[in-house]
Order: structure tokens, then C-alpha cells, then sequence
């Protein structure tokens, strides 16, 4: 009988202790610093997705306005998409 006495001892031991690192881990983690990381990540990927994307829309809307010419430099999505949206708005 005691074997098994000291082995639910040892199990509920051991239980407590990965409850107690749970939540000093929960207790740890900075929800402000979760999200800096995914917004850097996030704007990360949007440079890369600008930078790739920059020359094929640069060759389009070139012939349309000087002003997308080689000093274009969009930093965010809206500034990429400026250009179709001056055109649809002109469209109408």
C-alpha cells in the first residue's frame, strides 16, 4: 500500500509544480510585448510585399503620372495603392 501512497503523492507533487510554472509563465507574458512582436512582424512582411510589388505597379502607372516615376517610394499599403485609387476616382 505505501508504494502507492507515495507514487499519488509524487503525481499530485508534480501536478502542483507544472500548475505553478502555468501560471508564472501566464504571469510572465506581456500581452503589450505579444503584440509589438506581431506588429513588427506584420509590417515586415508588408515592406517585402511592397518592395516586391513597387516595380511591376511603378511600370503601370508610370505612363499615367510622372509623379509614380523612379522617386516613388510607397512605405505602406495605402501609398502602393494610391495610384488605382486616384484612377477609379477619375473614372467617375
Amino acid at each position: 500500500m505505501k508504494p502507492r501512497i507515495l507514487l499519488h503523492t509524487l503525481s499530485l507533487l508534480l501536478s502542483l509544480a507544472a500548475f505553478a510554472i502555468a501560471v508564472r509563465a501566464y504571469q510572465l507574458s506581456n500581452p503589450n510585448a505579444i503584440d509589438t512582436q506581431i506588429d513588427a512582424a506584420l509590417q515586415k512582411r508588408e515592406q517585402a510585399f511592397i518592395q516586391e510589388v513597387k516595380p511591376r505597379l511603378q511600370s503601370i502607372f508610370e505612363a499615367n503620372d510622372p509623379k509614380y516615376g523612379k522617386d516613388w517610394n510607397p512605405q505602406t499599403l495605402e501609398q502602393l495603392v494610391e495610384p488605382i485609387t486616384e484612377l477609379s476616382q477619375e473614372a467617375e
